[in-house]
């Protein structure tokens, strides 16, 4: 790389690091991105304001022939296209090679659900502990299923919540809660979850060190204060269910769980609409990934009672 080009360099991080509220990670990648680039350039032989979309496109394909992550190269291209963007408002160049530069499309990873049979042994055993911290998990891991909430909002579910039923059916649970994106959304719990948090409703004083908190599921951290569980916690209590349910732990998370949620609701022949509600996505293309998982005679149900599907 030549020395202009080592300026040009810094000079566009200085201008990040002013204008930008962003990270030193990101910084550092916007930083490793374009110093790759323009190392290609030069070892090409091309001058940045001779650039063009062509030539952008000839680094996409060589960054793909390195075998990068469709979201690195997604990175990558977006660090040129704001590199662009500060040439041309630094006057430093007239046309900007990135304005119909598309980025790969990403791939679509299907959701891994869990067999129900794999969903029973976990609560089959959670339920097995009497003790206080058995039966916290099995309420834990009976609201995840019964909701599919997110393991974040799960662990900051706090008691108002709990005061007042927006359901009529007395078998059923319904309160809101804020979910990703400050957006507010209603949870069911279903006749068995609400019964086993009944029954950690009832010891769960033993948690609280004497002091109160607003948590369902209160946690106290080294200085003493209080807060709730943290997703890390609840990821080693699934591991350690799945592991006394003879499961292989690989293949247990509680990210699953939510998944398994969605996919069996569906292969039941629930509504997508109504998934999506549940899980408090705001797109239904979110929703729809979990069709592609299900088996065929599922799949002919999910298109019969879809509503989109009635208007052809």
């Amino acid at each position: 790389m030549t020395n202009k080009l080592s300026i040009l360099l810094e000079n566009f991080i200085e201008m990040m690091l002013a204008e930008r509220s962003v990270s030193k990670n990101t910084i550092t990648s916007y930083h490793n991105d374009l110093a790759q680039f323009l190392g290609w350039a030069t070892l090409n032989k091309k001058k940045i304001g001779e650039v063009s979309q062509d030539d952008l496109m000839t680094y996409v394909y060589f960054l793909s022939a390195q075998k990068l992550a469709v979201s690195s190269i997604t990175r990558k291209i977006s660090t040129l296209k704001q590199f662009f963007n500060f040439l041309i408002n630094e006057d430093l160049i007239r046309i900007n090679p990135t304005i119909e530069l598309e980025s790969p499309k990403k791939e679509q990873n299907l959701p891994k659900a869990l067999l129900q049979k794999q969903i029973d042994s976990l609560l089959a055993i959670a339920h097995k502990d009497g003790t206080f911290e058995g039966i916290r998990n099995a309420a834990m891991l009976e609201i995840l299923y019964s909701t599919g909430m997110r393991v974040s909002e799960l662990m900051q579910l706090k008691m108002p919540s709990l005061q007042k039923n927006l359901s009529d059916d007395p078998n059923l649970f319904a309160t809101i809660i804020i979910g990703k994106g400050n957006r507010e959304r209603i949870i069911i719990l279903s006749e068995k979850a609400m019964k086993s948090l009944q029954n950690f409703l009832d010891v769960r004083s033993e948690s609280l060190r004497k002091t109160y908190s607003d948590y369902i599921f209160p946690s106290f951290t080294k200085t003493g204060k209080a807060t709730h569980l943290t997703r890390q916690r609840f990821f080693q209590i699934i591991k350690s269910l799945a592991l006394k349910a003879g499961l292989d732990i690989k293949t247990i998370s509680p990210h699953k769980i939510r998944h398994s949620f969605a996919t069996h609701l569906l292969a039941n022949g629930a509504d997508l609409r109504i998934v999506q509600e549940m899980l408090g996505h705001a797109d239904i293309s979110s929703t729809q990934i979990y069709t592609k998982v299900l088996p065929e005679k599922a799949k002919e149900l999910v298109q019969k009672s879809h509503p989109l599907a009635k208007n052809g």
